[in-house]
């Protein structure tokens, strides 16, 4: 009839399925990871010029102390591509 029984080789089915759900886990946290990443850069940057928009540079430099010979300026061209 059928098979003998052996213990290496349910030892090895066993550490074979924990590997692949380990991996499959990895890899998953490691594109979670990626896309996080990558909607961040999009939300922080104008998708025009690349730049940083308002909030992230407030969110960069918004605790920094202003010296006595320090400014920020900061222009809003609306319509600029005509």
């Amino acid at each position: 009839g059928h098979a003998p029984s052996n213990w290496a080789e349910d030892l090895s089915l066993v550490i074979v399925i924990a590997s692949m759900t380990g991996i499959g886990a990895l890899s998953l946290a490691l594109n979670q990871g990626r896309l996080a990443r990558h909607h961040k850069r999009e939300a922080e940057t104008d998708a025009l010029t690349g730049l940083l928009n308002r909030r992230a540079l407030f969110d960069l430099h918004g605790k920094t102390p202003f010296g006595a010979f320090m400014a920020v300026v900061v222009f809003d061209l609306d319509g600029f591509k005509a």
